[in-house]
């Protein structure tokens, strides 16, 4: 699967257990409780403030007895909450996209200067249970995810699992960071990120009053002929009308009634999705110049008279596509200043 698709679709495939991760989950058995160091560590942790503590997903509810010391992560923007609330997982995701040759995203990568490197794992395919098995986690972060009932019930066998409130892909990251509070024992720092890293966005969004109640349309090229249009659900949606901007009333009229986060358009059908704005994201910019070299896109009014925001460079586009307390910073200049220009260029 392209590494661009792969990107907006983040669809864990579902492994079956083997005979070899039997074997690892029968030696970590005993891992489902935290790990504090036994006898009166655990008995002093298990006093915690706060613990033990039950946290509801779709997938299950979870009880932590005491603040985890081993934390692993999957999927996107999870690590970011763990990492800039202090808590350095044992593990997190490999990224092959839009991160540095180690797999490592530039924000996580400044902001875990000095720090011990977690195990990457690579979750491109599969979930690596084995690999996080051998960890021996006290928790799986994975507020924002695509676990599957397999998938968490298969964690669930040998650690605790933080699962999604709602629905696969489509929690907030605020909550992401609140639901990460919570599990670590740090829900005043949470608040406290939270309050910090909105209060900056509204400083930067400030300086662009241009930009507030202007209608936008969120989309990607992922297969040819057809355009990808985000749903309200979708966390690069949900940046964007923080920032000030509405979603346009013509992607609610033309998607589809289901709980996924996106749908596809044909090219044929482009005409259809208006907005004073339409934002995008590519890879490089032989990607964009290939997408508006297409006749069809070319007519469309946002492209044509320049109210599109193209956002372009693999980094960026995964900062924005999972926002979080640490990429908001590093993402958030260059696009409000190409929000804007699209914005100037609407009328």
């Amino acid at each position: 699967m392209p590494l661009s698709r792969r990107l907006v679709l983040q669809t864990f495939v579902a492994s079956s257990a083997t005979a070899a991760l039997g074997a690892v989950l029968a030696a970590c058995s005993n891992s489902a409780a935290p790990t504090t160091g036994g006898g009166a560590a655990s008995a002093a942790a298990g006093a915690s403030e706060g613990f033990p503590v039950t946290l509801q997903s779709a997938l299950g509810s979870v009880t932590l007895d005491s603040p985890p010391q081993r934390v692993v992560t999957l999927s996107w923007m999870n690590q970011d909450a763990a990492i800039a609330l202090g808590a350095v997982p044992v593990g997190m995701p490999k990224f092959a996209w839009g991160a540095n040759s180690d797999g490592v995203l530039a924000w996580d990568k400044t902001a875990l200067d000095g720090k011990t490197l977690p195990t990457l794992l690579d979750d491109s395919q599969s979930i690596p249970f084995e690999a996080i098995a051998a960890l021996k986690p006290d928790v799986v972060l994975a507020g924002y995810s695509g676990l599957t009932a397999e998938d968490y019930a298969t964690l669930s066998k040998f650690t605790k699992v933080v699962a999604y409130p709602d629905a696969p892909y489509a929690t907030d990251w605020r909550e992401v960071i609140t639901l990460a509070g919570q599990a670590l024992g740090k829900s005043a720092e949470a608040t406290a990120l939270i309050d910090k890293t909105v209060a900056y966005m509204t400083t930067e969004a400030a300086k662009h009053p241009e930009i507030a109640g202007r209608t936008f349309a969120y989309c990607a090229t992922f297969t040819d002929g057809q355009l990808s249009v985000y749903k309200d659900t979708d966390a690069r949606v949900r940046f964007v009308t923080d920032l000030g901007l509405t979603l346009a009333p013509s992607v609610g009229e033309l998607a589809p009634q289901d709980d996924a986060f996106y749908f596809d358009l044909s090219y044929e059908q482009v005409s259809s999705l208006a907005s004073d704005i339409l934002i995008a994201f590519f890879d490089t910019e032989d990607a964009l110049a290939a997408f508006t070299a297409n006749p069809l896109i070319a007519a469309m009014p946002q492209v044509k008279s320049g109210a599109f925001a193209a956002m372009v460079g693999a980094d960026l586009a995964m900062a924005a596509s999972a926002p979080s307390s640490l990429s908001i910073p590093y993402m958030l200049p260059t696009y409000l200043e190409k929000i804007s220009a699209a914005v100037s260029a609407a009328g």
